[in-house]
């Protein structure tokens, strides 16, 4: 899903991106809970994203991350996107160059003409003077 077909209350999110900022960690008194607003970009816009505990030391500004099973819900008039405690948040491997090469050259192959079925076509010769 692309972020900007994000919606309040949709649930069972799965959506990729960069992260773009990371805000400051905060401690929720009481809970032994810590908690940063982060901000998700990909093609298609950015959201809030919502990072809580151990999540908040796994992720950098720059890593592509993949979000599966998110939850997106408003906070302060402004979409927000979390893992949630059924979901998770994963760092994408970045590409190399040699692997997109190898995609291109699938690609190529796939979209190849595949020969034609049958016997082969007589080719008339004449020989007229």
């Amino acid at each position: 899903m692309k972020i900007c077909e994000l919606q309040k209350g949709i649930g069972n999110v799965d959506v990729e991106g960069i992260i773009i900022s990371i805000g400051e960690v905060k401690i929720i008194d009481g809970k032994n809970l810590k908690v940063a607003s982060a901000e998700l970009e990909d093609s298609s816009g950015k959201v809030s994203l919502t990072l809580w505990n151990d999540d908040i030391k796994k992720f950098k500004i720059e890593d592509h991350i993949k979000i599966t099973g998110g939850y997106v819900n408003e906070f302060q008039g402004k979409l927000q996107l979390t893992a949630g405690r059924t979901g998770k948040i994963e760092k994408v491997e970045e590409q190399t160059k040699e692997d997109i090469q190898e995609e291109k050259k699938e690609e190529e192959i796939e979209e190849a003409p595949k020969p034609k079925r049958g016997r082969p076509k007589k080719k008339v010769i004449s020989n007229e003077i």
